[in-house]
């Protein structure tokens, strides 16, 4: 096998995105914070404003990952018993710095989606051809698939790729990936979902929802 077919066979290895009827199924965020970090010296400090009543909670940490877990715990008390289901972004304070995770994530974004529309179009290429007699080694020499890819990918169902998050929620940049690929599928960020009440946070930027437990 080429290195092109294995490239053209590795993106069938990553799951499809969620399609419109799954994110129906799923809680809706409806509140939005920003926690924005910085760094004096090798220290991290993550301050989020504009939550329930004013406040404004800060937290520190010896790494970017122990200051954002800590403020995730600290927005996670201010909204407790607040209703519906929010949400928590960290990012960087530094403009320049925020504009780099900005556009990593938008490149992070696109790829999955333009991976989503291939697989979409070999399985409706596989499929249409195999319905009009072809083989599925000739299908696979075709497109560069082996015929046992051929074979897997036409059992299952075309994804009908969900629709893009809008800019209007708040959070900065750092919104561009809120609905997007988690990192074990599409190498973004991971995108958990929280139970409600409110007192359980997606942290959009992490593995984990925010308040979990610690390594």
């Amino acid at each position: 096998m080429s290195i092109m077919s294995k490239h053209f066979e590795v993106i069938f290895d990553s799951p499809d995105l969620a399609t419109d009827a799954e994110i129906e199924g799923l809680p809706k965020v409806t509140d939005y914070y920003t926690a924005t970090m910085t760094r004096t010296g090798k220290r991290w400090t993550a301050t989020c404003r504009d939550l329930p009543g004013g406040r404004v909670v800060e937290a520190q940490g010896k790494s970017w990952r122990e200051a954002r877990r800590g403020v995730g715990r600290l927005i996670s008390d201010a909204v407790a018993g607040e209703p519906g289901l929010a949400a928590v972004h960290v990012v960087p304070a530094d403009p320049e710095e925020d504009a780099l995770l900005a556009a990593v994530l938008d490149a992070r974004y696109e790829r999955a989606y333009a991976e989503q529309a291939e697989r979409d179009a070999v399985r409706h290429a596989a499929r249409t051809l195999l319905d009009r007699g072809w083989t599925t080694r000739d299908v696979g020499s075709l497109l560069l698939l082996s015929h046992q890819r051929i074979s897997q990918i036409v059992r299952r169902p075309a994804g009908q790729i969900s629709h893009r998050p809008s800019d209007e929620s708040a959070g900065g940049s750092a919104d561009r990936i809120a609905d997007g690929p988690s990192d074990e599928s599409a190498g973004g960020p991971a995108d958990q979902i929280a139970d409600r009440p409110a007192d359980r946070i997606i942290d959009r930027l992490s593995d984990e929802s925010v308040g979990g437990p610690a390594d």
